[in-house]
């Protein structure tokens, strides 16, 4: 498990409140948990009634599988990729509830043998565990 503030700010370019990857779950060298804890009002349009604009899960999903692959493909002091491609986004609603806990689960579909890397997201609210998000993306790591 990496969980340390120094260990995350060498893998990615964000910082708080942008950066809301914490840790990251190592299951499988193809799959990693990423636990989210978001300042629910960095996220809002100013109205938390609202809830958070649908189209942040992207960027919280691109945070976990580049933290995930600097850790499992590469190492601890390589930066993660850039979000180079999304190919596919879904989303149980327009915006998501208020809510600080979320788990994003990451699947890397296909290797970066061109710099491209392949990845499917899954955002989770951690309070009622339901799918909330999916997507297909592709970070761009240049060699």
């Amino acid at each position: 498990m990496i969980d340390t503030i120094d260990t995350l700010d060498r893998l990615l370019p964000h910082r708080p409140p942008i950066r809301v990857v914490r840790r990251i779950t190592m299951h499988a060298a193809d799959r990693w948990t990423c636990p989210l804890h978001l300042r629910t009002d960095d996220w809002t349009d100013g109205a938390p009634a609202n809830g958070i604009p649908a189209f942040w899960a992207v960027e919280w999903m691109a945070q976990a599988a580049g933290l995930g692959l600097s850790l499992a493909e590469m190492s601890d002091t390589t930066p993660s990729g850039r979000l180079a491609l999304i190919r596919s986004f879904e989303a149980a609603a327009f915006s998501l509830p208020c809510r600080e806990s979320w788990l994003v689960d990451i699947e890397k579909r296909r290797d970066g043998g061109d710099g491209l890397w392949l990845f499917r997201g899954e955002l989770t609210d951690a309070d009622t565990e339901a799918p909330c998000a999916r997507a297909e993306f592709c970070l761009w790591v240049q060699s």
